[in-house]
């Protein structure tokens, strides 16, 4: 049983001195705050209704990580309107440089937009970094600032809808489109017919899709539709799942609907290194590292092994059709288009047909990496691009890697046209390629790739053990806050202040409410973790609780308080309470 001590006597004085010898210090609090009755209590800001249209949803995503993020009140004196965001204008929208190519991604709002508070985590210089080893600051308890940063911004555009978009309200179970194509201008070079995407949400299960469509595409045979049935059922890291496809006239057109996998704030490998906004500088000779090459190269011939086993063909490997999703994760994207497009007529020549396709795409994988290699989109744009000129863009590239990329080059963008039975200029039939014996030739760089994918999941692994421990604490946290303060339970009006209920109540004074020797609040995290750590642990360590008016104390360990905190919530939770 805790010991209690009085206000004062001897024996008060003696329990005191022999019970508190090892119990932490506290200085209690002299005056309790008074909230002012004029100020808001709600966290919740009345323009994340208007911005996101599902004030739920935002609720449920920004509740992790201690912030009220895009939740916060707006400042006095503002005009919670002003904080809606605008209405887009898509035809306002300027021109893309070079308006053939399709940009798969979502820009960041504009300026005036009512952003996320990222600032708020931002830590305060100066910054210590000659630290003892048992010493840590406050953001090593938690995420990495930029890999908060980057999850939150992907979360925030996810949600993001356009009130007036001018789109369909709904197309079967997708609503809130949001047009991702940053040019407005019809472009047909790949597919054959003008494509825009959107984003959407989906009725049947809440996620969000991402929705590629064909206008003026009239589907003439249903079997053709089918094969998106076989792209559903691939697997792969470096693909954009494929789920559904279906025609609609919701645009007043006929048109055709591919349902993908959405990857928020991903860009395209045109707009990486060939828009205006190129991440790797022309000047520096290479433009783009090796170790940038071989990674694209190995994903990518990792999607086209996966296809190619399923006897299906790529047909995509264009540099706007390969998105970058996150560091150095590239996907191949509007996969199983061309087979609807086409009919699937290209399939019905047989083994031969498909060979050729196959060799297409070990060719178109080969033109793409060169293009990158020697920063020269038109080779990998056009597709009539003369055999002497990719050989000499593949010395050129040589002069700046590895024999070991040119060799890779020189595999992919040999025999263009051969197809099988094809008899080379010895008179002797020439082997096709395949994308086996291809990795078989990069096998030893497969090694350094994976290598480095598993170096950055330790490094994912590292940071999720931050926030391991912060849901658990999150629910201790709750639970004070069902049991602290309540005005009544049980038609008694001092339920919180007897009983077990009020060491609880020291014991919440005790870990936020301190004061220094100098009346000053003391704002340690350290202390809130280590105190709420030990009562989630249920140690035997003992705490001295003191009355906010000093009359009383109480010692108590944390095995003591947990048990009280156990049954008081195990009272309210009753059926009948």
């Amino acid at each position: 049983m805790p010991g209690s001590i009085g206000a004062g006597g001897a024996a008060a004085t003696s329990a005191l001195s022999v019970q508190s010898a090892d119990s932490a210090i506290f200085v209690p609090r002299m005056a309790t705050p008074v909230s002012d009755p004029n100020q808001s209590n709600s966290y919740t800001n009345p323009a994340s209704v208007d911005a996101y249209g599902q004030n739920s949803i935002m609720n449920s995503q920004f509740v992790h990580g201690y912030s009220p993020i895009a939740q916060i009140s707006p400042p006095m004196g503002m005009d919670p309107k002003s904080l809606q965001p605008p209405t887009y204008d898509y035809n306002s929208l300027g021109p893309y440089t070079q308006p053939s190519q399709e940009i798969y991604y979502q820009q960041a709002p504009p300026a005036h937009y009512q952003p996320l508070n990222y600032h708020l985590y931002a830590p305060l210089p100066p910054h210590k970094i000659n630290l003892l080893p048992y010493q840590r600051t406050v953001q090593g308890f938690f995420q990495s600032d930029n890999l908060r940063e980057e999850l939150q911004r992907k979360t925030e555009a996810a949600l993001q809808i356009l009130p007036t978009s001018g789109l369909p309200e709904t197309l079967d179970v997708y609503y809130s489109l949001v047009p991702l194509d940053t040019n407005t201008e019809k472009s047909s070079r790949i597919f054959g017919y003008s494509t825009w995407l959107y984003k959407a949400f989906s009725k049947s299960d809440g996620n969000t899709y991402a929705l590629r469509r064909l206008e003026g595409f009239r589907l003439t045979d249903e079997k053709a539709i089918a094969t998106v049935q076989q792209w559903r059922r691939l697997s792969n890291a470096n693909i954009v799942t494929l789920f559904e496809a279906f025609t609609t006239r919701a645009f007043g057109d006929n048109s055709i609907i591919f349902v993908y996998d959405y990857h928020p704030l991903s860009s395209t490998l045109f707009d990486t290194h060939f828009g205006p906004s190129a991440r790797y500088p022309i000047s520096r000779s290479p433009a783009v590292p090796e170790q940038v090459l071989w990674s694209y190269l190995v994903q990518l011939s990792s999607a086209l092994k996966t296809i190619h086993s399923a006897n299906l063909a790529a047909r995509v490997l264009d540099a706007s059709k390969v998105i970058l999703t996150s560091k150095m994760r590239v996907r191949l994207s509007a996969v199983g288009i061309m087979d609807v497009v086409s009919g699937n007529g290209d399939y019905n020549g047989g083994p031969e047909s498909m060979q050729a396709l196959h060799q297409d795409d070990l060719y178109n994988l080969g033109r793409l990496i060169l293009s990158i290699a020697c920063n020269n989109h038109a080779i990998s744009a056009n597709a009539n691009v003369p055999q002497q000129v990719i050989a000499k863009s593949i010395e050129y590239a040589g002069q700046s890697y590895s024999v070991g990329l040119k060799t890779a080059l020189v595999y992919l963008l040999s025999n263009k046209s051969i197809s099988a039975g094809s008899v080379g200029k010895d008179g002797l039939k020439e082997p096709l390629k395949n994308i086996d014996e291809f990795l078989r030739i990069i096998a030893p760089y497969l090694q350094q790739n994976l290598n480095s994918s598993l170096h950055y999941q330790d490094i994912l692994e590292s940071e999720l053990c931050k926030e391991l421990e912060n849901g658990r604490l999150v629910r201790l946290l709750c639970k004070f806050n069902f049991i602290n303060e309540r005005p009544e339970y049980d038609h008694d009006s001092a339920w919180s202040e007897t009983g077990d209920r009020y060491l609880l109540k020291l014991f919440r004074d005790y870990v936020f409410h301190q004061n220094d020797e100098n009346g000053h609040p003391v704002v340690d995290l350290g202390h809130v973790l280590r105190s709420l750590n030990k009562l989630d642990a249920g140690v035997d360590e003992k705490v001295m609780l003191v009355s906010r008016d000093e009359q009383s104390c109480l010692i108590v360990s944390y095995k003591e308080l947990k048990n009280c905190v156990d049954a008081v919530f195990r009272d309210l939770s009753r059926p009948n309470g």
